[in-house]
């Protein structure tokens, strides 16, 4: 989030930007408009993100070491089993997440449920809360807030909410600067996790 240097995401991008050589410039974007910048070749590279993030060109990118794991579950007042929505019978259900996301090219497999892209995890949160969508699909820890934005209507998941994970890294076009600018980063991360 942009502004708040106390987030640990933004704590470990500035502690990186001291000791690399390159100078990074961070643009925050929402989910959807940061991957259309990527795509166009409009910055070098994307963050948080993986080559597991289905990107069509990905023998043209290369990715850091991941600096955290990303898990990506169903949210709603109840437990929700995975398994139960996964199924191909399963009654179809309004399933709330933030655009832009694909989890790993796996949202295909709710293909059979009412898939209603948001501009935020908020969002969703307070559809859900208003009875227009049945439950959330987001990544945690990143959604932790949602949790409790509703007090007397919390939202739970369990492990078997599970849908998907992936490792967040750095997602670079496989160009020279790219390929240079992983490697630094890699070092960096490396010396970060044996601290």
């Amino acid at each position: 989030v942009e502004g708040q240097s106390d987030l640990a995401f933004n704590v470990v991008l500035t502690n990186l930007n001291k000791k690399i050589e390159t100078d990074i410039q961070y643009k925050f974007y929402p989910a959807a408009r940061a991957s259309f910048v990527f795509r166009n070749k409009e910055s070098l590279c994307m963050f948080p993100a993986s080559l597991t993030s289905n990107m069509n060109d990905s023998d043209a990118l290369i990715d850091t070491y991941p600096l955290n794991t990303a898990k990506a579950f169903f949210l709603s007042g109840t437990v929700i089993n995975a398994k139960n929505i996964l199924a191909k019978d399963a009654k179809k259900l309004s399933i709330g997440f933030r655009r832009g996301n694909t989890f790993g090219g796996k949202i295909d497999q709710l293909a059979h449920h009412n898939l209603v892209p948001l501009v935020s995890d908020q969002q969703s949160a307070k559809l859900l809360n208003r009875g227009r969508i049945d439950i959330i699909l987001a990544y945690m820890p990143d959604s932790l807030a949602l949790l409790n934005m509703y007090p007397k209507n919390p939202l739970v998941y369990s492990d078997d909410s599970f849908f998907y994970s992936q490792g967040d890294g750095f997602l670079c076009h496989k160009t020279e600067e790219g390929i240079a600018l992983v490697a630094a980063l890699n070092k960096e991360i490396e010396a970060l996790k044996s601290s």
